[in-house]
């Protein structure tokens, strides 16, 4: 990662949390509506829910969000996470 990609996780570690992963877990809507945002924003912060490690580990959650988000980074503190993905270039707002 890039400078001003590291300044921009850091500066958001301060912000709100824009999205919740709730007690259903990793669904395909979820998937979806992450992927519509990281087009717009390349980094988001979010919380998960502590029910969701009920049903799967925190590294099994996070391997999946990775991988199916295809993100470039990805940041784990307790229960909140902070993912970034490179926007695409041919983006338009």
């Amino acid at each position: 990662m890039d400078k001003k990609v590291r300044e921009k996780i850091k500066n958001l570690r301060q912000e709100p949390v824009t999205f919740h992963i709730g007690k259903m877990g990793l669904t395909e809507k979820m998937i979806k509506h992450l992927d519509e945002r990281l087009k717009k924003r390349e980094v988001l912060k979010g919380r998960i829910l502590k029910s969701v490690f009920e049903s799967t580990s925190k590294e099994e959650l996070m391997s999946d969000i990775k991988n199916k988000l295809n993100l470039g980074g990805l940041e784990a503190r307790g229960y909140t996470i902070i993912i970034y993905r490179r926007r695409d270039k041919n983006f338009k707002r």
